[in-house]
C-alpha cells in the first residue's frame, strides 16, 4: 500500500493525482466522474468525501479536504483512500493508499 505520508489534523489535506487509462495515456474525465473518500483503517468509517478538481494538465486532478473536515480526523490513525473513475459507465478504482494523521499542536 502506497503512503501519502503524514498530515496534521485540522490542516487542509490535498494532493494531485495523475490518472491514466489502460494504455498509459492521461485519462481526461470531467471532475464529476471521479470520486474519492477517506476512511478509517478498517475501511468502514467514512471521514470525508474529497473534493475533486481538474487541473491545467490533462489527466491530473486535485483532491482536497478542508480543515473544517480534517479537524475531526482521529490522531495517530492511518486513514485509507482510493480514487474511483466512471469512464462511460466503466467503473474502476486505483490501489488503496494511506495517510497518517498527526496531532496538531498550534490551534
Amino acid at each position: 500500500m502506497t503512503s501519502l505520508g503524514k498530515m496534521k489534523r485540522g490542516d487542509t489535506f490535498s494532493f494531485y493525482a495523475k490518472i491514466k487509462d489502460a494504455s498509459g495515456d492521461p485519462l481526461a474525465l470531467a471532475a464529476d466522474k471521479i470520486t474519492s473518500q477517506v476512511r478509517g483503517s478498517s475501511g468502514d468509517t467514512l471521514y470525508a468525501d474529497l473534493t475533486v478538481a481538474e487541473s491545467a494538465t490533462v489527466g491530473t486532478y486535485l483532491f482536497t479536504a478542508l480543515p473544517v473536515v480534517t479537524v475531526l480526523w482521529p490522531d495517530g490513525e492511518k486513514l485509507l483512500i482510493d480514487i474511483q473513475m466512471d469512464d462511460d459507465d466503466v467503473i474502476s478504482s486505483t490501489e488503496t493508499f494511506s495517510v497518517k494523521v498527526l496531532k496538531d499542536i498550534t490551534h
